[in-house]
């Protein structure tokens, strides 16, 4: 069966594998994803990685995420993680880290156990796009030897922020781009196309289009983007988007049409209903939808995952404002 996918990678040895569940001691830089990994984050954490590792070649830079990845990066990392400086969370010395870079989220809880280790870095950084969000992650006043910096910067992508240091690298160094790889490139185009919406979400700038572009002309795969660029709902994904649409309450406020549904997963989770609430508000032709889900956890314990999504006509709802009344955040739309 032949797919539009990046060059195939032989199969990970044996010893590879084995080597990557090993704790390696050496310092080292290491950039965290959010739980529940989605392109941006996890583009935006594989260039941070680079770009260190040009800055400091002599200390190597791992990427780490402590929990989850959304189907479709799931998907992608299957035939690409090799290609990438990803470690596994259990493979890494908590002692021997001296930076820590967090991409897309300034919220310690969304980093599951990674947030144990903002404690050993000697330095953090935080590169996101979201504005509304609370940060949380930085050391108290008694940690006077930890240096930090947060990076804040209105565009539609946290990959666009360092995707646009990593150009300015190569015009400071005078370098012609020779150390982009083609899964590097692909990656941050996917990262930047799926929190931009393609460049149509009203968040997106012409930054994003700018970075979009430098990546197409510096080696991304076409090819690839059109096979990882769009969400397939898996079974358990279209069952609850059909028990949805049948379920879904519909609202008229202020001229704006509202959905809002509540589901029952009836076992654990499921991965990737934000593409179900997407495709809600495309098929129920809305402006804004609000999907509450009900799952359990390994204990049997019941808890709710409230997702929501706007359309173009529903640009002036702030639903970050909304979500953070429950401890959440993410895009205002």
């Amino acid at each position: 069966l032949h797919l539009p996918l990046l060059r195939r990678s032989s199969p990970v040895s044996r010893a590879r594998k084995l080597w990557l569940r090993t704790v390696v001691d050496e310092a080292c830089n290491v950039v965290l994803t959010h739980t529940n990994a989605d392109f941006d984050s996890l583009a935006g954490a594989v260039a941070l990685a680079k770009l260190w590792s040009l800055q400091q070649p002599s200390l190597p830079t791992h990427v780490v995420m402590p929990r989850g990845v959304n189907p479709l990066v799931a998907r992608f990392l299957a035939y690409h993680k090799q290609l990438l400086p990803i470690r596994g969370f259990n493979t890494i010395n908590a002692r021997d880290l001296c930076a820590i870079g967090i991409v897309d989220t300034q919220m310690r809880a969304r980093l599951g156990p990674g947030e144990a280790w903002l404690a050993y870095a000697r330095h953090i950084e935080v590169y996101d796009h979201h504005f509304e969000s609370a940060a949380d992650i930085f050391p108290s006043e008694a940690c006077a030897n930890v240096t930090h910096e947060l990076v804040v910067e209105a565009v539609g992508s946290a990959t666009t922020v360092i995707v646009e240091r990593l150009r300015a690298h190569s015009v400071s160094s005078h370098d012609v781009i020779h150390w982009l790889s083609e899964a590097e490139a692909t990656l941050f185009a996917l990262g930047i196309r799926a929190d931009t919406g393609s460049l149509s979400y009203p968040g997106t700038t012409a930054r994003d289009g700018h970075a979009l572009v430098w990546l197409m002309e510096n080696g991304a795969s076409q090819s690839a983007i059109a096979e990882f660029g769009h969400a397939r709902l898996s079974a358990a994904q279209r069952d609850m988007l059909s028990e949805a649409l049948s379920a879904s309450r519909r609202i008229t406020h202020e001229g704006l049409k509202l959905g809002v549904v509540k589901l029952n997963t009836g076992r654990g989770f499921i991965t990737g209903m934000s593409a179900v609430a997407e495709e809600l508000l495309q098929l129920m032709a809305i402006d804004v939808m609000l999907l509450a889900v009900l799952h359990l956890n390994a204990k049997g314990q019941a808890y709710v995952n409230l997702i929501g999504r706007c359309s173009a006509r529903g640009v002036r709802v702030d639903l970050s404002r909304i979500m953070r009344e429950w401890g959440g955040g993410g895009h205002p739309s």
